[in-house]
């Protein structure tokens, strides 16, 4: 099972929430990637997501869309069910496994529109990074 970024989602790919940009990271997990995931866990197969033939990601969008993904199913089975490719720019794949680690370990980015409303953790990385800028 294969998701071609570009082709199944768009070239252009916008920033971490649907209220902010169009082909945003939410617009991508939600209405995509989780979808395919769970047709792939289904179906007893690997997803492999070519990530080249854009016009580049923002970190933000690749750790909410990645993230996620670890956040709900974690990072072993993330790690074994995804197969990522990226030949135009190969160290994407080491920050978006990264991603699935960190949000399987450590929860939901405060950044999330997946945080709004919910009191995050305290030992939370992502509350602690929070609290250090604002503190």
């Amino acid at each position: 099972m294969t998701i071609k970024f570009r082709d199944d989602f768009c070239e252009y790919p916008g920033s971490r929430s649907r209220d902010i940009s169009h082909h945003s990271a939410e617009e991508f997990y939600e209405d995509l990637l989780e979808p395919k995931y769970i047709e792939a866990i289904a179906n007893g197969v690997r997803l492999t997501i070519d990530l080249d033939g854009t016009a580049g990601y923002a970190g933000s969008f690749l750790d909410e869309a990645f993230g996620r993904l670890g956040h709900k199913f974690g990072f072993d089975d993330v790690k074994y069910r995804l197969e990522l490719i990226s030949t135009e720019q190969p160290y994407l794949i080491d920050e978006i496994f990264h991603s699935v680690e960190v949000w399987a370990k450590d929860g939901i980015h405060y950044n999330s529109a997946l945080a709004e409303g919910k009191d995050l953790k305290e030992n939370n990385y992502f509350t602690s990074v929070k609290n250090k800028k604002n503190g």
